[in-house]
């Protein structure tokens, strides 16, 4: 008996662990376009910094590149990436509102994230490891091309 209950209890926890990994991957809408797009909760405050750079599709990561460093942003939970039918990827907001275009300039206001384990905090989910070679940015708000 006591070796049921054990062996139940591992079986759940197992489980566990299996939805709480499948959630997360569920909530990268950039996966079925084979990009990570890692989203923030938004909730509390932000910092407001302007960053202001280019969008460019890098090993599967969506950086905003600035004159002298690469940011992978970490976006709000209403953005969401979209394939247009050329193969550019743009980053669209509620009832299809454009924020930006690969290829295209965006100014963002939000911070920087400092190292993988902020990261993860921000965005619930480490990098993959094509993805971090560059810093990493918060975006609080999104003006294209500004």
């Amino acid at each position: 008996m006591r070796h049921a209950a054990l062996r139940a209890g591992i079986v759940a926890a197992a489980a566990l662990t299996i939805l709480v990994s499948c959630l997360r991957g569920a909530s990268d809408p950039g996966r079925p376009l084979g990009i990570f797009f890692p989203r923030h909760s938004g909730s509390g405050q932000f910092p407001t910094a302007l960053l202001r750079g280019e969008l460019r599709l890098e090993e599967g990561c969506l950086w905003i590149h600035t004159e002298r460093i690469r940011y992978l942003a970490v976006w709000p939970r209403d953005a969401v990436p979209r394939r247009r039918a050329d193969g550019t990827i743009l980053v669209e907001g509620r009832e299809g509102k454009l924020f930006a275009e690969q290829g295209g300039t965006l100014s963002v206001a939000g911070g920087e994230i400092i190292g993988l384990r902020q990261f993860a905090d921000v965005a619930g989910e480490e990098p993959p490891s094509g993805c971090r070679s560059g810093s990493f940015w918060y975006v609080a708000e999104i003006a294209r091309g500004r």
